[in-house]
């Protein structure tokens, strides 16, 4: 069963209780590491997306330094280099 609460209904509930200040740390604390805990599952990089990102910062210092070829350079050089296979 899937019951939807506003946070300001919780917070309210929580405040009906005579909590002391060390009550509510120990609250705010599991409810802070599972919270950190989610955000870092929710960071993980799957391997595919390493490869991704890895080609795409290795591209961007190519154009950084220059290093980049235009479409007709780039066909150029294939035909060169299958031209001298063939031969």
């Amino acid at each position: 069963m899937n019951v939807t609460i506003s946070l300001d209904a919780i917070l309210n509930f929580l405040h009906s209780f005579s909590l002391t200040a060390d009550n509510k740390k120990w609250i705010a604390d599991h409810l802070y590491e599972e919270a950190k805990l989610e955000e870092k599952k929710d960071s993980v990089i799957c391997p595919a997306e390493e490869k991704i990102i890895a080609r795409a910062m290795y591209g961007h210092r190519q154009i950084q330094e220059g290093e980049c070829r235009d479409s007709e350079e780039v066909f150029k050089m294939l035909e060169e280099k299958y031209e001298l296979e063939a031969v």
